[in-house]
C-alpha cells in the first residue's frame, strides 16, 4: 500500500503551528510575573494613591499606569483617563505640570523615556521606545527581535491628538507637532512639525 504523503512530509501550516507553540512556550517560560501583576493587578485607585503621595501627581482612577519605581512623575503632572504608561525596565519620567490625554499611551523596553515640564500631549497620542526588526524575509518579524534607543521631549512641547512618537526621536524645547503627525526624525526647537512623515511647517516667533 502506498505512503500517505500528508502524514510522511507535515504540511507547512502544521510546521507553522508547531513553532507557535514554541513561541508561545518560550514568551511563558520568560515572563517576569512580578512585572505582570505590577502592570495589570494592583487596583487603579491604590495606584493613583501611590503616585500623589509619593510625586503630588494626579493620576485618574481609570488610567493605566504600571506601579513601578521606573516610572517617575514631576509635581502636578496629570494623566487622565484611559491613558497607559507601561515599562518592562526603561525608565519613564515626566517633569513638572504636564499632562497626558486620554487613551493615549507610552511604553518602553529597556530603553528610557524622558518627558521634560510643562508638556501637553493629546489624546490618542502613541510613544513607544522600541521598533521591530523586519528586514529578512525568511524570518517572521515577531522572531527578529527589537531596536531600541529611548525618547527625548524637552520642555514646553505641546504634541496633538493622535500623534505617533517612534523610537528614537529628540523633541526639542517649545516645539509643537500638529494633530495626527508620525514623528520619526529629530525635531528642532520651537519649530512646529506636521504630517506623515512629519516635516517643519513653521516655527514659534
Amino acid at each position: 500500500m502506498a505512503e500517505n504523503p500528508s502524514v510522511r512530509n507535515p504540511a507547512p501550516m502544521d510546521q507553522l503551528k508547531k513553532k507557535d507553540v514554541t513561541r508561545l512556550s518560550n514568551r511563558v517560560t520568560n515572563l517576569n510575573f512580578g512585572n505582570l501583576i505590577a502592570r495589570y493587578f494592583v487596583p487603579r485607585p491604590i495606584v493613583s494613591l501611590f503616585y500623589f503621595f509619593k510625586y503630588r501627581a494626579i493620576i485618574h482612577p481609570k488610567a493605566h499606569v504600571q506601579l513601578s519605581s521606573k516610572i517617575r512623575f514631576g509635581a502636578a503632572t496629570t494623566v487622565r483617563q484611559y491613558a497607559i504608561i507601561n515599562t518592562s525596565g526603561g525608565c519613564v519620567t515626566f517633569g513638572n505640570g504636564c499632562e497626558l490625554g486620554p487613551f493615549s499611551m507610552i511604553a518602553t523596553k529597556s530603553q528610557n523615556i524622558h518627558i521634560g515640564d510643562h508638556v501637553r500631549i493629546g489624546p490618542h497620542v502613541s510613544m513607544t521606545a522600541a521598533n521591530r526588526n523586519y528586514q529578512q524575509r525568511d524570518v517572521l518579524i515577531v522572531e527578529q527581535g527589537l531596536t531600541e534607543a529611548g525618547i527625548t521631549v524637552c520642555n514646553d512641547v505641546w504634541i496633538g491628538a493622535g500623534c505617533v512618537i517612534t523610537d528614537g526621536v529628540h523633541i526639542g524645547e517649545g516645539a509643537v507637532v500638529a494633530a495626527g503627525a508620525v514623528v520619526a526624525k529629530d525635531i528642532a526647537p520651537y519649530c512646529l512639525v506636521g504630517g506623515v512623515p512629519a516635516k517643519i511647517i513653521g516655527e514659534r516667533k
